[in-house]
Parts: structure tokens; C-alpha cells; sequence
């Protein structure tokens, strides 16, 4: 199976755009690191152009494409908003496909 993936709208501020070879670490909603994550592949899509393929390997939700668009339009609208900046269908996303190369903490039992 393939590993997960996600999706981040450019933000006007320190965020690194996903390239192929970035090595990020991945934390918890505390800052927690958890895992250590190699980028695989990155697509440059329009949001209106995102699949059920993608909705599904994200693994959020019930997997659906159309679980996957209300849930992130409603955020990316959101973010944009708070920059001044509008976000529709035509606006591009990254779609970053990456491998776990450690995992660095654990859920507490």
C-alpha cells in the first residue's frame, strides 16, 4: 500500500513548498515530533482537478472525493481568507507523495 499523502494550499509565510528529496518531520497537534518523512513526488494540480484516487490515498474522512473536497475547500477557503486572498477551483495545490523513513514517537497507550 501506498503511503499516505497530503495536500497543503502555498501560504505567505516560513512554510516550505514540498519538493522531491525535502525531508520533513511530521508532528502532533502538541508539536510532538512523530515521524521523519522523505518526498517521493509532488503534483501541481488545480483544486477542481483533484480525483477520488487522491481523496482516497489521503485516507481522511470516508475517503471520498467529495468527503475530501467539502472538508478542504472549507479549510483552504478558510487559510486564504485570513491572508486576503480568495480560493477556488481554480486555484493550485501541491499534492505531495512521500515515504516514512522513521517513526520518532508514539501515541500514548
Amino acid at each position: 500500500m501506498e503511503p499516505p499523502v497530503g495536500s497543503r494550499p502555498r501560504k505567505r509565510d516560513s512554510s516550505a513548498i514540498p519538493q522531491v528529496g525535502l525531508v520533513s518531520i511530521v508532528t502532533d497537534g502538541f508539536g510532538y515530533a512523530q515521524c521523519a518523512i522523505h518526498t517521493e513526488r509532488v503534483e501541481h494540480l488545480r483544486f477542481g482537478d483533484i480525483e477520488a484516487s487522491h481523496a482516497w490515498a489521503e485516507g481522511q474522512g470516508d475517503r471520498t472525493l467529495e468527503d475530501w473536497r467539502e472538508g478542504h475547500l472549507r479549510y483552504f477557503q478558510s487559510e486564504a481568507a485570513q491572508l486576503g486572498l480568495s480560493f477556488s477551483d481554480d486555484s493550485i495545490v501541491f499534492f505531495e507523495h512521500f515515504g516514512v523513513l522513521s517513526v520518532l514517537g508514539r501515541a500514548d497507550p
